[in-house]
């Protein structure tokens, strides 16, 4: 079941095939599509896929049973779908290659992550430069997508349908990565830039990976285990470094931090990876009593949370706490 909002439409997009498309002006934030999965593979039968094998047989023969047990109108849906591994010499799609080309994670994506097939999602294309992101609601048990920015009417809803880490990639990279992956050059705003366009927007992403080595350095340089690390960690290292030379640095990781922030936000870098690296800032605030820039990282935590989740989701609601929590005089 399929819960739509009535602001897009799914149709022919010129050199794109089937695409989406707001019929209104859609606000960032709101939620464009909620749907239950048509079809899940269990993140077990998914962990057989050997990419390094010319024929995943056993996640073939599994799929396959999978397809044949869904009803015969689920059955058309799915066949309906995409399949980008089809062949030029090969006249048939295959259940394979569909759920090759359609499958969403649910949840963030690892190593124990199941998959899903989500038959009106799965008509969004692709962007460098998305104007929505996708997400599971565990609560739910639906896959959600909401605009990441204004979204005008009669313009196309795009998502990423990478990482961002790939995001990062030069343009060469991106396109290679996704025309093996789903059979497509790239043509979105940002893999067409060209001369001084193309330079800075490529100087960023470096500039986003730079910084995020810079941070790293000023946080965890002192720690061997950097997962829970605090300044309490690092305090107990006092023949190496001073309680205010490490407030300093970590001030500075908190500058250099905003700044990379900042930039990711201009190449509208997935938002669940701009409110993963808030946390990491919200946490080093803490850690140096920074109070003034707490109240910053939360303000900017809350707006990215409501973006991804909604006013109402439980990840939006700490924030609002951690809000409450950091008000300064």
């Amino acid at each position: 079941m399929t819960r739509e909002t009535c602001c897009f439409v799914s149709r022919q997009i010129d050199g794109k095939g089937i695409g989406v498309v707001a019929i209104r002006d859609i606000q960032m934030g709101d939620l464009i599509i909620s749907e239950e999965p048509l079809l899940i593979i269990p993140w077990w039968v998914r962990a057989t896929v050997n990419p390094r094998k010319p024929k995943i047989t056993e996640l073939d023969e599994i799929l396959c049973q999978f397809v044949d047990e869904l009803s015969d109108e689920k059955r058309r849906i799915f066949m309906s779908l995409s399949d980008c591994k089809v062949d030029e010499n090969e006249e048939e799609k295959t259940e394979l290659g569909i759920w090759r080309t359609n499958n969403f994670a649910l949840g963030r994506t690892h190593s124990k992550c199941s998959n899903g097939i989500f038959p009106t999602i799965a008509r969004f294309n692709h962007s460098c430069i998305p104007s929505a992101e996708f997400g599971w609601n565990e609560k739910t048990g639906r896959q959600e997508i909401r605009a990441i920015r204004i979204i005008r009417a009669q313009e196309e809803i795009s998502l990423c349908y990478f990482t961002s880490q790939w995001q990062l990639e030069d343009v060469d990279v991106r396109r290679q990565y996704l025309q093996e992956s789903y059979g497509f050059y790239c043509a979105c705003q940002a893999c067409i830039l060209t001369d001084d366009a193309l330079k800075v927007d490529e100087e960023k992403r470096t500039r986003i990976k730079q910084l995020r080595s810079q941070f790293d350095e000023l946080v965890y340089e002192y720690v061997t285990d950097t997962e829970d690390a605090s300044v309490e960690d690092i305090l107990d290292k006092k023949d190496v470094i001073s309680e205010e030379n490490l407030c300093l640095e970590l001030h500075d990781a908190l500058s250099v931090g905003l700044e990379r922030l900042k930039v990711m936000d201009e190449l509208r870098i997935k938002v669940r990876s701009r409110l993963d690296f808030v946390q990491e800032l919200y946490e080093v605030s803490c850690d140096c009593d920074a109070n003034k820039l707490k109240h910053l990282v939360s303000q900017l935590g809350l707006e990215l949370a409501k973006t991804l989740f909604g006013p109402k989701d439980e990840n939006t609601l700490e924030w609002k706490r951690k809000l409450s929590h950091s008000n300064v005089p």
